[in-house]
């Protein structure tokens, strides 16, 4: 019956060794998933940061088209401004040559009102000279 008792005695004590070893080892794997559900809200919280970054550089990157767009239409603007002075001055380029060739016209004219002045002139003088010697 001792033995019997040390048996039960000696089997309980492997038994409660092995439960302790349990227990250890389910602390352990508690521990890990603790770790592991840190680990993973740590990660959550960092993809939340990196999609919020993420947004953030989105936004900045329409905002430069946006701002690049009105920098071409600002060109485009400027563009036509400059065509519109270009053809402004064209315009005051061409009245200036109508001035100038009605300026040369009128010169002509003058020049040819002169010549024939002389000319009357020459040959009233001819006549009048002609009448002198008759």
């Amino acid at each position: 019956m001792r033995e019997k008792l040390r048996s039960v005695e000696l089997e309980m004590q492997h038994l409660t060794l092995l439960a302790v070893q349990k227990q250890d080892r389910a602390d352990t794997l508690q521990n890990r998933v603790e770790d592991l559900e840190a680990e993973l809200a740590a990660a959550k919280k960092r993809g939340t940061t990196m999609r919020a970054e993420l947004e953030a550089a989105n936004v900045s990157r329409m905002m430069m088209r946006s701002e690049m767009e009105m920098a071409n239409t600002g060109s485009l603007t400027l563009q036509a401004e400059l065509d519109a002075a270009n053809v402004g001055r064209m315009s005051m380029q061409a009245a200036l040559d109508v001035a100038n060739a009605r300026q040369t016209s009128m010169r002509a004219e003058l020049e040819a009102d002169a010549a024939r002045r002389a000319l009357s002139e020459g040959h009233l003088a001819g006549c009048l000279g002609a009448a002198d010697l008759a």
